[in-house]
């Protein structure tokens, strides 16, 4: 059993750490505001192209009228991705936490009001592995992109029913990640690395992986990094390992 909790972590870089051992999505007045007068924005100004364009078609000049719905165009679907990511973060209020007791989430849907939540109590806990966490940093369109690295937790334990689960969070804010380690090796949960992504990980996955255990932090597996492209970790089934499609704050 595995808690699907990716389509989540997408939008991680919408974040933040709210306190200690807490990450959620809530945002503030300000920032929403913001967006919503970026998105006015922008689409007031396509609405301005367009009109410049329906005036040089009137005007016959072809070519000029296309070239500008095209670049409408454009404009509208980047900000139109970005009011879809928007309005996905605004849709979902999730809180992830390491606790003193263990791993809890709980995730609320706004507009149907369903809750999801979900407790892995440290005593129910197997063992962790912290594996690669992959975000774009600097994308490039003709060069090599530069991503950020930073570590993937995955909680294997189990639940009430006594099935076995894989959780995992990932971060890149390298003191969270040095406080989420001391909490588990002050837990005395077993602690593994491995050289691959996590995304997507699987019961099986995870008992297949390559991991070696994690006594205290080196060189040779840094907690955090940054990679150009050519030399990205692998994710553990062979896929895609990037959690996120835009810039990280």
């Amino acid at each position: 059993m595995v808690q699907a909790l990716d389509e989540f972590y997408r939008y991680q870089d919408s974040y933040e750490q709210q306190a200690d051992y807490t990450y959620s999505n809530r945002q503030s007045v300000a920032y929403k505001c913001t967006v919503i007068i970026m998105l006015l924005i922008a689409a007031a100004f396509v609405v301005f192209m367009i009109g410049v364009a329906i005036a040089r078609f009137m005007e016959m000049q072809i070519i000029p009228g296309l070239l500008v719905l095209l670049y409408a165009g454009i404009i509208c679907a980047a900000f139109g991705y970005f009011a879809y990511r928007f309005y996905k973060l605004l849709l979902h209020e999730a809180t992830f936490q390491l606790r003193e007791d263990g791993f809890f989430y709980k995730i609320k849907n706004r507009k149907t009001l369903e809750l999801r939540s979900f407790f892995l109590p440290f005593r129910e806990m197997e063992s962790v592995t912290m594996g690669r966490y992959l975000l774009l940093d600097k994308p490039s369109k003709y060069g090599r992109s530069t991503y950020f690295v930073g570590v993937d937790f995955a909680m294997k334990g189990k639940t009430d029913a006594g099935e076995w689960i894989v959780v995992h969070f990932g971060m890149k804010d390298i003191e969270e990640i040095r406080r989420w380690i001391a909490r588990y090796q002050a837990q005395q949960i077993p602690l593994y690395f491995t050289n691959v992504a996590l995304k997507n990980l699987t019961v099986a996955g995870y008992n297949a992986l390559e991991k070696f255990p994690y006594l205290y932090e080196t060189s040779n597996w840094p907690l955090t990094d940054k990679k150009i492209e050519k030399e990205l970790p692998k994710n553990w089934d062979g896929k895609n390992p990037i959690y996120s499609d835009l810039p990280t704050k």
